[in-house]
């Protein structure tokens, strides 16, 4: 009977340092990511500066509306700006069709290219896009 009681008391104390690992590494997530993460959930744009400043989200989903401006052609893809009240900012996209004036609400994850160039980082932060909504 002790012998019983003793696995579960290991199975116990097992789910709870699984749930404290849990907590700490949320606690330890960035309040940018959380809010980000909070704001793609709830499918709410954030502005392009917001993205820009956020550098410790990569890899973060988010959603933003603005403006298509430049257009650059890949093979099978397309790179493009995407500008809102506060800046622009690349979008990667396999969609070839966008056309400049074009107004899109967009998800996309966070991405950073790194571009070294004498010793400094060039490098620029970008969206690969998820999905497009057309907003004209």
């Amino acid at each position: 009977m002790p012998r019983k009681n003793h696995r579960k008391h290991r199975r116990l104390v097992g789910l709870g340092g699984f749930i404290l690992a849990i907590a700490l590494t949320t606690l330890a997530l960035s309040q940018k990511t959380v809010r980000l993460n909070l704001q793609t959930l709830l499918q709410q744009p954030v502005t392009v500066e917001t993205v820009r400043q956020a550098t410790d989200t990569l890899g973060v989903d988010v959603y933003l509306e603005g403006q298509v401006g430049n257009r650059v052609p890949l093979v099978n893809a397309m790179v493009y700006q995407l500008r809102d009240a506060t800046g622009t900012i690349w979008i990667v996209t396999p969609d070839t069709t966008v056309q400049p004036g074009q107004t899109v609400r967009i998800r996309g994850t966070i991405r950073f290219e790194s571009i070294p160039v004498a010793g400094q980082e060039l490098g620029e932060i970008y969206l690969e896009e998820q999905h497009r909504q057309w907003l004209d």
